[in-house]
């Protein structure tokens, strides 16, 4: 009953790690012939699968696993899923209430092993005779609801099960009603629950028309959004008023977007110390969560805006610099709807667009000559995001590394390639999982994925070059023999302490986990060849692994090369 009636509440995607103790439930799932399952040795894996899946389908992906530490290793993923908002149905196996606290084999605490990260949590008792099925149905439409509910977010169910575990061939007597009779005649959940909607009162629309009606230099910027419906509105609107709209790399805005108001390279140009005093906002709307720009971050602290409104589903705060005047939650329908038809309208400073818009033209020039086909530059990883953004096909999906492989994208990403969808695990910005997450979303997608991420995120999640291998994944690892980010911070002295602590050489190479796992293999040493080798994994029916080796500090410095040559084009 569990898996039936998760099936008809849209949750039909079980991702399983095998074990004993959850026989039951996986025994379910495969006898029923409208579930999709996917099996996966590490449960880790398949936690950051379900969370993929969930990302691209919007309905929660549903987590089995056995009893004991198998559990703990799902605790990324629910950290993930809980701060981005991500539905996922935590479906757990447990020893029955007798062996609690006993000593017995493979038995931990599991309620309330994930703490505040689940929307909601149940202990289901052990299956009986004596329990009304109807209780059972309602608790798994309740869990449901609550994972979709607002922002959305994990949820844990707990079921306990005494032995024996294999399906039983014998036959039950449980308890029985109209209503359950009913439920069995149809195909429709037992619990139907309405869609949550959600718009700004006339008044507050009023009031936020006020706010921003003195605004001379406002700013749109986009923040984190998981679908571009978010900011439909929000785009057009910003296009009609000559807004200038800072588009996030995870704002489902910034590849392949060429026209209207949208500044592509704002946080190569926030680089410069002159342009960014000479562009100082005195009003904000954001739109998601926060961007991956520390520069943009600093522009908005400088300037403390007033007003400065954020909109975003569910009631976090969202304002880790403590600037936001205006805090607005809403459903994805009253944000798409907010902006519709509204009457918010600036007095604009004469020249604000067009100082944002003309610098980033400017950049994208600048981009094209460095990075562009007809240059002769050496392979480096500000290239190989550049590169890559131009090379992944239409409606294709890519998912970065939560590490310097987003940050790269966000700034050196064109915006001259194709649309494609973006993921990015930046709830909580932890490298492991990428590359399952990856496999789960190319399977929700059904489209052709494309993970680009750092040599440090593949080996935390190595296992999952078996799910990789299953999606047909192109992955494209950089591999600079470290955590190239903390080159980036200011611990990189002393010298000896940095690089054993934080810099964290390993000596590893990919060429041999890629053979183990049935991938396609390729090292490209300059952009020509990566050119190749993408276009080649492109037309290859199983995944590719492309490795791209580079060196962190010589990584670093052309970093910082390359924002001083730009800043000379800039300000000239």
């Amino acid at each position: 009953m569990i898996v039936e009636e998760l099936v008809r509440s849209g949750s039909d995607a079980f991702f399983i790690a095998p074990g004993s103790r959850s026989s039951p439930l996986v025994a379910a799932v495969a006898r029923n012939p409208r579930t999709h399952s996917k099996v996966h040795f590490d449960e880790r894996g398949t936690a950051f699968a379900a969370l993929g899946y969930a990302r691209a389908t919007r309905n929660p992906g549903v987590w089995v696993t056995t009893s004991g530490t198998a559990l703990a290793n799902g605790m990324p993923a629910v950290v993930e899923a809980a701060l981005d908002g991500v539905p996922i149905i935590l479906l757990t196996a447990d020893r029955p209430p007798e062996l609690r606290g006993t000593g017995a084999n493979q038995t931990i605490d599991q309620p309330g092993l994930f703490g505040g990260y689940v929307r909601w949590f149940f202990d289901m008792p052990t299956p009986s005779d004596d329990i009304d099925p109807c209780f059972v149905l309602t608790t798994i439409d309740q869990a449901v609801h609550r994972s979709k509910t607002g922002r959305g977010g994990p949820v844990h169910l707990n079921c306990m099960f005494r032995d024996p575990l294999a399906p039983e061939s014998q036959s039950h007597a449980p308890q029985t009603s109209s209503a359950l009779e009913l439920w069995k005649l149809s195909k429709a959940p037992f619990t139907r629950y309405s869609d949550q909607e959600s718009e700004l009162p006339a008044i507050d629309r009023g009031r936020l028309s006020r706010s921003l009606s003195k605004a001379t230099r406002p700013l749109c910027i986009l923040g984190r959004l998981p679908h571009e419906d978010l900011s439909r509105s929000v785009v057009a609107w910003a296009n009609e008023n000559s807004v200038p709209i800072l588009a996030d790399i995870t704002s489902q805005r910034r590849l392949g977007r060429t026209a209207g108001s949208i500044v592509a390279y704002y946080d190569l140009l926030l680089g410069s110390d002159s342009f960014r005093k000479s562009v100082r906002p005195d009003a904000i709307l954001q739109i998601g969560r926060s961007p991956t720009s520390k520069r943009l971050a600093a522009l908005v602290s400088d300037a403390c805006p007033d007003p400065y409104i954020l909109i975003a589903t569910g009631p976090d705060r969202v304002d880790p610099d403590h600037r936001v005047t205006h805090r607005i939650d809403l459903t994805a329908s009253g944000i798409d709807g907010l902006f519709s038809g509204t009457d918010f309208k600036f007095d604009l400073e004469p020249a604000w667009m067009d100082t944002w818009t003309r610098a980033d033209a400017l950049a994208g020039a600048w981009m094209d000559d460095r990075f562009g086909t007809g240059s002769d530059s050496d392979l480096s990883e500000q290239g190989v995001a550049y590169r890559l953004s131009l090379a992944i096909p239409e409606a294709s999906v890519l998912v970065l590394g939560s590490s310097m492989p987003v940050r790269h994208a966000d700034t050196f990403a064109s915006i001259d390639g194709a649309f494609v969808r973006l993921v990015s695990n930046r709830g909580a910005s932890g490298i492991d999982g990428t590359l399952a997450t990856a496999a789960g979303y190319s399977a929700g997608a059904r489209a052709r994925t494309t993970v680009f991420l750092g040599d440090l995120a593949l080996l935390h999640d190595l296992n999952s070059l078996a799910l990789a291998d299953k999606e047909n994944l192109i992955v494209v690892v950089i591999n600079n023999d470290g955590g190239g980010i903390f080159s980036y911070l200011p611990i990189t002295t002393p010298a000896d302490v940095f690089e054993r602590y934080f810099g964290t050489p390993h000596g590893y190479t990919f060429e041999n986990a890629a053979q183990m796992f049935g991938l396609h293999y390729a090292n490209p040493d300059n952009h020509g060849d990566f050119d190749r080798a993408y276009d080649a994994a492109l037309g290859k029916e199983r995944a590719s692994l492309i490795e791209i080796r580079t060196d962190r500090k010589s990584n670093h410095d052309l970093h910082l090369k390359l924002q001083a040559e730009f800043n000379k084009v800039l300000d000239a």
